[in-house]
This record gives structure tokens, C-alpha cells and sequence, in this order.
């Protein structure tokens, strides 16, 4: 299983060869024979392909996996035609290695906050009918006082009371940690990290996430860019969400329906998410610790 994923082909084959003539083939799951077949058609043996997913149907077909199993096989017969329309289309693909993410410029702008202005006039106190200005409670009491004393000719300018803003603004909280900067307010992404996965099965899991986004979340645009932190480390990334708490709720949803839903055939300890800024995910990129930037994470927001 771990050969296939790992790209270790020729030894994947051998040792399922082996196992084969000693467990007979009902000893494999669908999720192996899965990824299995995605070998075959990356080595263009369509029909090799196509009996190894035919077999985890009828093996297997209350699984979740029959469905992928049916959808491949539809798109692998009509596989000439696919390739020649996108042929035609003559895209110039990104380099799998390369990242650009433009999130743009943020702008915030600081405003005064306002003031409220109590003009002081002669009040008659004895009118039933005089209706005081509502002002906050610090300054209420001043203006009271000064009622009661018959002491309001006595300021030559008009009162001017300070409104405090500061309860219905969201408080920003920064944070910095091995050259990290935690801003909440920012655009961030969610990245999906996958540990010692070769490319046609990192492709196959950037198509199941292009998928799960058409169903899950169709109203809005979300892209996916491929890339390379080290040499057993690749990365997925989704941009772009409006601040952590949005990219954290997208990473939760997507990290409990990933082993289930989005890439079943994927082992689980391939497979981890993060929410990140761009700015971070740079740092990332030259630092390749995703511990310290983890430590981060773990001071701000509650991880599993």
C-alpha cells in the first residue's frame, strides 16, 4: 500500500504479485486496488486499469469507493476524446513547482472615534415634559449634578463626550514565533500536507479536493495550487478565505471528510491540514519546520 502511494512502483507490484499467490485477490481492499489502478493508467494500460477497478466493483460494491471506481472508469473510455479536446485547448500549464498566491494589498483605515456634542442651554427643571439626553453613564451624573446646582451658565462651550467604540470592535491579536506571525484578521489558506506521496497520486488528491469544493462549496471560487516543501513533502493549497476563523472552519470540515469522502484511498498518516497567511506560508517554505510554525498555531487557536 505505503509502496504504491510512495511512488515505489516496480516493488509495490512485486510484493502484491507475491501476496497474490499466497492470500489469493479477495485479500486486498478497495482502497489498494484503487490507487493500484491510477498506477496503471499513469503507465497508459488502460485496460489493465480498468479490470482492477471493474474487480473492486464487484468485490466490493457497498463501498464508497465503487462510486470513484465507476466515475474512472467512464472518464478512462472516453479518455482519447478527453485528451484530444484539452490538447486543443492548448493550455500553458504552471510549473508543479512554483507557488504565486496575489492576495492583494489589505487597507484599513483608522478613524477618530466620534464625539457626541451636548449643547448647554438654560433647562427648566420644573417642566414635566424636558426630556434629558441619554449620555453615557460616566458623564450622566456630571450633567445632573450641575442641573441640581443651578450651575449651568456656568461653561462657555458645549460639553463634548467621548463614545466608546472599542466594544463593537473585533480586538486584533498578533502574535510571533520563529519568525511567524499570527493575524487573524488576514486572508489565510488551508494547506493539505502530504508525507511521502508521489505526484500522480498528489494530482489524484488535487482533483478529489477540486471536486469536494464543486459540491461543498459551489457559491464561491477556491484555488488550488500544487507545490513542493522538501523532498518527501508535498502541499496542496487552498486560497483564499477571509481570516482564520473561515479558513479554520473550511479545514475542519474538510480534515474530518477527508478519509471518508475526499480521498478514502489516501492512508491516513499521509495526510495533515494547516491554516496559514501567505506571508507565513513563505516562511514555511524557508524554514520547512512545520512544528514551529504548529507551536504558533497551538498558542492561538485549538488544534487536534
Amino acid at each position: 500500500y505505503n509502496s504504491f502511494i510512495e511512488g515505489n512502483f516496480n516493488k509495490a507490484m512485486a510484493d502484491k504479485k507475491k501476496a497474490d499467490s499466497s492470500y489469493g485477490e479477495t485479500f486486498w481492499t478497495p482502497q489498494l486496488l484503487y490507487i493500484e489502478s491510477i498506477y496503471h493508467i499513469r503507465q497508459r494500460d488502460d485496460s489493465t486499469a480498468i479490470s482492477t477497478l471493474a474487480k473492486l466493483m464487484a468485490l466490493y460494491p457497498q463501498s464508497p469507493m465503487a462510486g470513484k471506481a465507476a466515475s474512472m472508469i467512464s472518464v478512462l473510455q472516453r479518455r482519447a476524446e478527453i485528451e484530444n479536446y484539452l490538447t486543443n485547448l492548448q493550455i500553458e500549464r504552471a510549473r508543479e513547482d512554483s507557488f504565486t498566491v496575489d492576495l492583494g494589498t489589505e487597507k484599513t483605515t483608522n478613524r477618530k472615534a466620534p464625539e457626541a456634542v451636548v449643547s448647554q442651554k438654560k433647562i427648566d427643571v420644573k417642566d414635566p415634559g424636558l426630556v434629558a439626553p441619554e449620555l453615557p453613564r460616566n458623564k450622566e451624573s456630571v450633567v445632573k449634578n450641575a442641573v441640581k446646582a443651578g450651575d449651568v451658565k456656568s461653561a462657555d462651550k458645549p460639553i463634548k463626550v467621548a463614545i466608546d467604540t472599542s466594544r463593537f470592535v473585533r480586538p486584533v491579536m498578533e502574535n510571533k514565533l520563529f519568525g511567524y506571525e499570527f493575524i487573524p484578521s488576514q486572508q489565510h489558506l488551508v494547506v493539505l500536507l502530504l508525507e511521502k506521496v508521489d505526484p500522480v497520486y498528489v494530482n489524484e488528491a488535487r482533483n478529489a479536493l477540486n471536486r469536494y469544493n464543486r459540491d461543498k462549496y459551489s457559491g464561491r471560487t477556491l484555488e488550488l495550487t500544487s507545490s513542493n516543501l522538501d523532498e518527501n513533502r508535498k502541499m496542496i493549497a487552498i486560497a483564499a478565505f477571509d481570516g482564520v476563523v473561515e479558513a479554520n472552519d473550511y479545514m475542519k470540515r474538510a480534515s474530518n471528510s477527508a478519509n471518508s469522502e475526499i480521498f478514502p484511498w489516501m492512508p491516513r498518516e499521509k495526510v495533515s491540514f494547516i491554516v496559514i497567511t501567505a506571508a507565513n506560508l513563505e516562511v514555511l517554505r524557508e524554514r520547512k519546520d512545520v512544528k514551529q510554525y504548529l507551536e504558533l498555531l497551538q498558542q492561538n487557536i485549538p488544534l487536534k
